[in-house]
């Protein structure tokens, strides 16, 4: 009780295992059971939230797929073909290019979601961006 509390770093070295280890989603779950027991949830209010976090990969390790997406069959509107789906990082291969807004630089990111109740504005189901599957545009 009297320890000091964590800093940035030691979560960021400790992130993976606890993810792994399902603390995190073990201890959201509890607090969503308490929150439902107590009438704090509603299925009929709730947001999405979507945000892109850089990754540590650098711009210049995205090299050419051996196996890029055919035409069609892309994850741009209608199965556009994208630079994401011809390029891969060598060093970070989960890691993707994205961009905010269309007048942007693509920068090697993660998709980050998270879906709010809007009553409370308690998080239901954060998904690590690393974890997270590709959208599908089909």
């Amino acid at each position: 009780m009297d320890d000091e509390v964590w800093d940035v770093t030691v979560f960021t070295k400790n992130r993976e295992r606890l993810i792994d280890g399902e603390v995190s989603q073990g201890l959201l779950a509890s607090v969503l059971v308490q929150a439902r027991e107590n009438n704090l949830l509603s299925e009929e209010h709730f947001t999405v939230d979507g945000t892109l976090i850089q990754a540590w990969a650098a711009a210049r390790s995205f090299e050419e797929k051996s196996d890029p997406a055919e035409a069609g069959s892309g994850f741009g509107y209608g199965g556009e073909v994208l630079l994401r789906d011809k390029v891969e990082s060598t060093t970070d291969p989960e890691a993707r290019l994205f961009k905010k807004a269309t007048a942007d630089k693509s920068v090697p990111s993660y998709q980050g979601h998270a879906l709010m109740e809007n009553r409370s504005g308690l998080g239901w189901g954060p998904r690590p961006a690393s974890r997270l599957p590709m959208p599908s545009a089909r």
